[in-house]
């Protein structure tokens, strides 16, 4: 056999990381001999020294690794370590971390050094005797020298000193038992088959053997302090305690309880932007529910994780499978994920039978606790096509086909308790609509009592609309017509369309509603679930393209392809936008829905709409008035210049659909003042051009990771590539955020956490199925996506 090369890392290089985008003058970086190479047993044979000034402004230092040397050693425990003169050993830089994915280490860096990644053994054995070493040594007085070396010498000394088949044996006997009681999956373990058939034990660093192993100890020098490996066993995140400071009995607890200001923060805290250390956790965390318990996490549609999570950049790393394998539902999942109380619930479309199905699954073990079929019936698409809102022990779901469900989560099985179709009118349910077409894929949004809801669809001559429900019945609250039939007014709330009308004249049960005059076009649905503000009490949402907007540019017929803002308790129209054909990227784009949901948030007192279009338009509103605040065109042109589009995408001559624009919904961090943006639809991106994520300032929309033109005339994100621009993957998806990390899915299928403040990529998922993720939900120290069939459940 051929040997096998030499283990051989690439170069190290360094990324801005502070606004400006600017790398300190002076900084050189090289590679060099480790410094300390008897004083670690867990380096995989990397150092860099970076030269320069004393000190410098916050830097990122990327410094990518041969997989190979990873051998041995638990990457998810890898931290960047720099040589201290005085002390005379190796001290944790613990704002760095290890993407697994891509293959780097990274570190944020202000003074210049020797830097050397350092992990954990992966074999069990050693990892304990380093463990006890690490923990006896915070018994003993720092000074206490001899104490020092007693301790080393009497944890070490079993590996030294028992016999190799007693300790080969020893190992072999630990590996079997994390391979049969692990939930990790047996990708992620390094198991090979030895002699006879029989389970090796787990290798060591630099893939040594016992022997080399004990060579090894024979010449370590251990610093006065302790092997650096040892700090490892005390990382921060790893003493996270999310309980409260004094004992609590067992079972349901009172919280979440009030707050005394908003929850999340509505306000930028003024910490330094980028931050030169993880995000700080927020104070009594654990008196905030946890629960993503809608459509993008809450009312308001923020995508910002609530109570505790230790999940930051520092940690993000060590995000691994919960369990052995995905769990394997029986349809496609088309939505994210809702977790409530350590349950997590999500349907699926395209079932047998052409069912859809709403699960119930353990987020800690991936047990199906309980499922409940949806009924069959004709449309686009069989199943659940939008996020499951869970709101005191009941699911409230749409059916693609038109029905809007509510469902006890506290029977067994789970048991409808009403269901109302969108479809076929109902004296029972207070419906007087007659939409045979119509389609229902958003996301209920449940608030003071009331679901609302949208349906309709562009392509097949359905009439749009927004229907308000009685969470406890299912009845018809009121409704709103999102064809508009009067030129001269704007539509009124409980007015349909003639055409859509039970009966004209209304039956008596009807009498709450009227018949109005047939509107001249159709479509204007509703794809997005509406978000709510609690102050103004009034529900937002976008609308999709009327049916002559579906191959005709802006303006769209109303309410077609904008943004309606309604009175949530009477459906009255309290303003609408629609955009313009200068906002769309092509003055000849059509069919530019608005389709993902709205973002609400405060700003300075300030209440703000955020929400994107087909057209890669963003949209900020005053949220009281529907002004218009800022807009942005999201993808890139040459030069910057709207005359000079990108030619590698929608480069349709006469007027054609724009398939590249925003899909989802955006995201904020509140300490930040940042809005996460998905960009690229099913029809893709450009990779090469444009980001498959934009972070975008919540005041003026303009871009808040560095960027810079490159030769071809494109701007492009400094810090994120890898992966951005890589490959041509579009985040037809909805960000998430935790702490200081946003995470992203997209079409590669792609799960990826970056730095919100620089972009940097701190960690990448593994093995993902299906076309399209459209977004993850985080639960705590939880993050859960669904991929085709399958239910994907990472935790730290």
């Amino acid at each position: 056999m051929p040997a096998s090369k030499p283990i051989s890392h690439p170069p190290p290089y360094l990324k801005p990381g502070t606004a400006d985008g600017k790398l300190p003058e002076g900084l050189r970086l090289k590679d060099v001999p480790l410094s300390a190479s008897e004083s670690t047993l867990c380096d995989i044979g990397l150092a860099t020294l970076v030269t320069g000034p004393k000190s410098f402004a916050s830097t990122i230092l990327v410094q990518p690794f041969d997989s190979r040397a990873l051998i041995g050693i638990d990457p998810y425990a890898l931290r960047v370590f720099r040589w201290d003169d005085q002390a005379g050993s190796l001290k944790p830089v613990w704002n760095s971390g290890a993407n697994v994915g891509l293959g780097y280490v990274w570190a944020k860096i202000e003074r210049p050094g020797e830097y050397v990644p350092i992990g954990l053994p992966r074999d069990r054995l050693l990892q304990q005797a380093l463990r006890t070493m690490a923990e006896q040594r915070r018994y003993v007085d720092s000074n206490a020298v001899k104490d020092m070396e007693e301790i080393t010498a009497v944890c070490l000394a079993p590996l030294i000193d028992t016999p190799l088949e007693e300790l080969d044996r020893l190992r072999r006997a630990l590996a079997v038992l994390e391979v049969q009681s692990t939930l990790r999956p047996r990708a992620e373990l390094p198991i090979t088959i030895g002699r006879g058939g029989y389970l090796n034990a787990f290798p060591l660093p630099r893939n040594a053997t016992l022997q080399g192993l004990r060579e090894r100890l024979g010449k370590l020098r251990t610093p006065h302090g302790g092997l650096p490996e040892e700090a490892l066993f005390f990382r921060p995140e790893l003493f996270a305690d999310f309980d409260p400071p004094w004992p609590v009995p067992p079972g349901p607890r009172p919280w979440p309880l009030p707050f005394p200001w908003p929850w999340p923060f509505p306000w930028p805290i003024p910490w330094p932007r980028p931050f030169p250390w993880p995000w700080p956790k927020p104070w009594f965390c654990f008196v905030v529910s946890k629960n993503w318990w809608m459509y993008h996490h809450d009312q308001a549609h923020s995508g910002h994780s609530s109570g505790c999570s230790s999940i930051t950049s520092a940690s993000v790393g060590g995000l691994r499978p919960r369990l052995p394998m995905p769990v394997a539902l029986n349809g496609t999942i088309y939505s994210i994920p809702t977790i409530v109380d350590g349950k997590i619930y999500v349907g699926t479309t395209y079932g047998p039978g052409g069912i859809g199905t709403l699960y119930k699954i353990d987020l800690f073990t991936g047990n199906i606790d309980d499922h409940f079929d949806t009924p069959v019936g004709s449309g686009y698409a069989p199943g659940i096509g939008g996020s499951p809102a869970v709101v005191h022990g009941k699911a409230y779901i749409t059916n693609i086909p038109g029905t809007v469900q509510c469902v006890d989560l506290t029977t067994m099985p789970m048991s409808e308790v009403w269901r109302t179709d969108l479809r076929v009118p109902s004296q029972a349910q207070n419906q007087p609509v007659s939409n045979p077409y119509a389609d229902c894929w958003t996301g209920p949004l449940v608030v003071n009592g009331r679901v609302y809801v949208g349906c309709g669809e562009g392509e097949y001559d359905a009439y749009g609309f927004v229907y308000c429900l009685d969470a406890n019945t299912g009845r018809v609250v009121w409704l709103f017509s999102t064809n508009k039939y009067n030129a001269a007014a704007d539509n009124a709330p409980n007015a349909i369309p003639q055409g859509a009308a039970v009966s004209d004249p209304l039956p008596a049960w009807a009498a709450g509603f009227t018949v109005a005059p047939e509107p001249p076009v159709k479509g204007c649905s509703v794809w997005s679930s509406p978000a709510y503000d609690s102050v103004l009490d009034r529900i937002y949402v976008g609308t999709g393209n009327s049916t002559q907007g579906d191959a005709n540019p802006q303006p769209d017929m109303l309410y077609g392809s904008g943004v309606l803002s309604l009175d949530a308790a009477t459906g009255q129209l309290r303003g609408f936008y629609e955009p313009t054909a200068a906002q769309s990227y092509r003055a000849n784009d059509t069919d530019v829905d608005v389709c993902g949901s709205p973002l609400l948030f405060a700003n300075g007192g300030q209440r703000l709409v955020a929400i994107g279009s087909k057209s890669g338009a963003f949209f900020l509103f005053d949220a009281a008035t529907m002004a218009l605040i800022q807009f942005r065109q999201l993808l890139p042109y040459i030069n910057d210049n709207p005359a000079t589009p990108v030619a590698a995408f929608d480069s349709h001559p006469g007027p054609g659909e724009n398939l590249w624009g925003v899909f989802g919904t955006p995201a904020v961090h509140y300490g930040l003042g940042c809005l996460y943006v998905g960009l690229g639809g099913y029809g893709g991106i450009d990779g090469n051009s444009t980001p498959f994520l934009r972070a975008l300032d919540w005041a003026t929309l303009a871009d808040r990771w560095v960027t810079a033109v490159g030769a071809d005339g494109i701007r492009r994100y400094t810090v994120p590539a890898p992966p951005m621009y890589a490959t041509p993957e579009a985040g037809l998806s909805s960000p998430a955020v935790v702490n200081d990390v946003v995470f992203i899915t997209t079409s590669k299928p792609g799960l990826y956490a970056l730095d919100a403040a620089t972009g940097l990529c701190l960690w990448s998922a593994s093995g993902l199925t299906g076309d399209f993720v459209l977004g993850p939900a985080i639960y705590g120290d939880f993050v859960v996506v669904g991929a085709g069939n399958m239910l994907d459940i990472w935790s730290l």
